[in-house]
């Protein structure tokens, strides 16, 4: 899953792989631009303020120790692809904050990876659509309490489709599949993600 403005550059994805390649795998890489080894490049004042109140909003209220779940880069083992995304409800921009509960709550690792984020001047959010994400985020929080995303789970089936060949080209990497249309994934995982 990416940004649709493809505010990370290509040649992060090794960070990704490189992740994946550490062991235990985790069955969710996510990218961060504030984990160590991140950079931002470009961010204007404004975006990067309300990005870092909506994480806070969103460690508050729903996802305790994530620092970055907007960022739209995010890597799945096919195991959690397949369990995770057709459990979506939230078509807007906290559908990242959604999965990643579900996933937590499923016992899926999630990793974050450092990357180089390039901001970009063209890159814009509706006010309307990111202020309905803060009350996005409290139903995601409501609904994980009240049990509505299945019970916690200790250990997750062990990941299958993230991995690494000895051979560093992107070519020799095998990731999970993206949901097809039909599925509730094919709305939101198709839109831009945010800050």
């Amino acid at each position: 899953m990416a940004d649709a403005d493809l505010a990370m550059p290509a040649d992060n994805l090794d960070r990704f792989l490189d992740a994946v390649a550490t062991p235990p795998a985790p069955h969710i890489v996510i990218g961060s631009r504030e984990a160590p080894g991140s950079r931002r490049v470009g961010e204007h004042w404004l975006r990067h303020l309300i990005g870092r109140v909506f994480n806070a909003h969103v460690r508050l209220f729903a996802l305790p120790g994530i620092t970055d779940t907007q960022c739209g880069f995010k890597l799945f083992s096919a195991d959690a692809a397949g369990a995770l995304f057709p459990r979506l409800t939230i078509s807007g921009f906290a559908f990242d904050v959604e999965l990643l509960v579900i996933a937590r709550r499923a016992g899926f690792e999630i990793r974050e990876a450092g990357i180089v984020w390039r901001g970009r001047a063209d890159s814009r959010v509706a006010v309307s659509r990111g202020a309905a994400a803060f009350g996005d985020v409290l139903r995601i929080g409501w609904n994980a309490w009240t049990g509505r995303y299945g019970p916690r789970t200790s250990r997750p089936p062990s990941p299958t489709g993230i991995r690494r060949s000895s051979s560093s080209s992107p070519s020799s990497t095998a990731a999970a599949p993206y949901p097809r249309s039909g599925t509730a994934a094919s709305g939101p995982s198709a839109a831009p993600t945010h800050d």
